[in-house]
C-alpha cells in the first residue's frame, strides 16, 4: 500500500505541474489594461503562483535523505540522466523552433552556443534548470547531515533564511528599505527546499496549520490587491509584490504546500473510495517533468494561430478570457500528455522525456 507521503507527494506533484501549464496559458497577464480581463488574469497568476514554489519543497522533500537510499554516486548519475541529459538537448531543441517561430538568430559560436544552453535564452521557461540543478549539487552538503540533528539545523537555516530573503526582498520591493545585506535566489530556493523537508518530517498541528493557511491567505491577498493597486497606478504591470523568492509567494506557497498534505491525510481515512483518484494522479505525476519540458511549445502554437487569425485577448472580457485560458491549458496538457506518450515508445528518444 503506498503511503501517507507517497501519496502526498505525488498529489503536490500533479497540482503543481498543471499550475505552471494555467500560469503559462495566462501571458496576457503581462499586457496591462484597466479592465476586468486583466484583473481575471491578475487572479489566475496569483492564485497558481505557488506551481515553481512547490517543485522546489517537493525536491527537499524527496531528496534530502536521498544517502538512506542509494550513494552518492548513484545520487548524481539519476540527476545527469533525469535533469541534466534533458535540459541540454531541449535547449538544443529550442534553438531551431525559436528560429522558425520567432526569426531568433542562431548563436554565433561555440561560447555563444554554450551560454544560450545554461542561461535558456530560446526557451525561457527553462530557467527553472539552472537552480534546480545548483541546488542538487548543493544537496550532499545537507542530507549528509547526521539524521538526528537534520530538523534542528534545517529550522535555523530556514528561519534565518526567511529574514534575510523573502522578508528582506519585500521590504525592499515595496518600501525601499535596503537590508543590511542580501541573498540571492539559489539561497531562496534552498531554502524553499529545507522548508519542504521539514514539513514532509513533521506532524504540524491543527492549530499551526491554521495559522499557516491565514497566511497563505494574507500572502495570496497582498499578491493580487498589491499587484493591481501599483498596477493601476503606473499604468504597467508592477512585480513589487511578485517573485518566487518575495514574501507573499513564500507565504501562499507554503500554506498550499501544508494544506495539500492535510487533505491527503484526510481522504487517506476513506482509501477505499479515493483509491481511483489516487491512480490518476500516481500516472500524470509520472509525466510533470516531462511536461514542464514541452508544453510550451504548445503555447507558443496557439499565440502564433492567435496572431494568424487576428485573435485579441486583450480585448477580451473577462468570462470569454477565463474560458480562453481553460481551454488553452487544457489543449497544451493534453497535446503534451500524448506526445511524451509517443516519444517515450522511441528507444533513445525516451531519455528525454523522463
Amino acid at each position: 500500500m503506498v503511503d501517507n507521503k507517497v501519496r502526498y507527494i505525488t498529489v503536490i506533484n500533479v497540482v503543481s505541474m498543471i499550475a505552471v501549464v494555467i500560469m503559462h496559458s495566462n501571458e496576457a497577464f503581462w499586457s496591462f489594461s484597466n479592465n476586468s480581463r486583466w484583473m481575471v488574469s491578475n487572479i489566475i497568476e496569483s492564485l497558481f503562483y505557488f506551481a515553481v514554489p512547490c517543485f522546489f519543497m517537493l525536491s527537499g522533500a524527496t531528496l534530502l535523505d536521498y544517502p538512506s537510499r542509494y550513494s552518492d554516486k548513484t545520487y548524481f548519475l539519476k540527476r545527469i540522466t533525469k535533469v541534466g541529459i534533458p535540459f541540454v538537448v531541449w535547449n538544443i531543441i529550442s534553438m531551431p523552433w525559436s528560429h522558425i517561430v520567432e526569426n531568433s538568430p542562431y548563436p554565433a559560436s561555440f561560447p555563444e552556443f554554450i551560454t544560450a544552453i545554461y542561461k535558456c535564452r530560446y526557451m525561457y521557461v527553462y530557467w527553472f534548470f539552472r537552480f534546480i540543478i545548483i541546488l542538487y549539487l548543493l544537496f550532499p552538503l545537507y542530507a549528509h547531515i547526521e539524521q538526528k540533528s537534520k530538523k534542528k539545523i534545517y529550522s535555523v537555516i530556514a528561519i534565518i533564511g526567511f529574514f534575510t530573503i523573502p522578508l528582506a526582498n519585500f521590504l525592499q520591493n515595496v518600501f525601499e528599505i535596503e537590508p543590511l545585506f542580501h541573498l540571492g535566489n539559489v539561497e531562496g530556493y534552498l531554502i524553499y527546499a529545507l522548508i519542504g523537508w521539514l514539513i514532509s518530517n513533521t506532524e504540524i498541528k491543527k492549530k499551526y496549520r491554521i495559522i499557516s493557511y491565514v497566511l497563505g491567505f494574507i500572502g495570496l491577498l497582498t499578491h493580487i490587491l498589491g499587484t493591481a493597486y501599483l498596477s493601476n497606478e503606473s499604468g504597467i504591470v508592477v512585480q513589487s509584490f511578485k517573485g518566487n523568492t518575495n514574501l507573499p509567494c513564500y507565504l501562499y506557497s507554503i500554506a498550499v504546500f501544508i494544506f495539500i498534505k492535510y487533505m491527503c491525510v484526510y481522504l487517506e481515512k476513506n482509501k477505499k473510495e479515493q483509491k481511483k483518484k489516487y491512480d490518476i494522479f500516481g500516472i500524470l505525476s509520472g509525466y510533470s517533468f516531462s511536461v514542464y519540458l514541452v508544453h510550451d511549445y504548445f503555447r507558443s502554437i496557439i499565440s502564433m494561430n492567435l496572431i494568424v487569425y487576428e485573435i485579441d485577448r486583450t480585448n477580451m472580457n473577462a468570462i470569454l478570457y477565463i474560458g480562453y485560458v481553460a481551454l488553452a491549458a487544457l489543449f497544451i496538457f493534453g497535446m503534451s500528455l500524448a506526445v511524451i506518450y509517443l516519444l517515450r515508445k522511441i528507444p533513445l528518444i525516451k531519455r528525454i522525456v523522463p
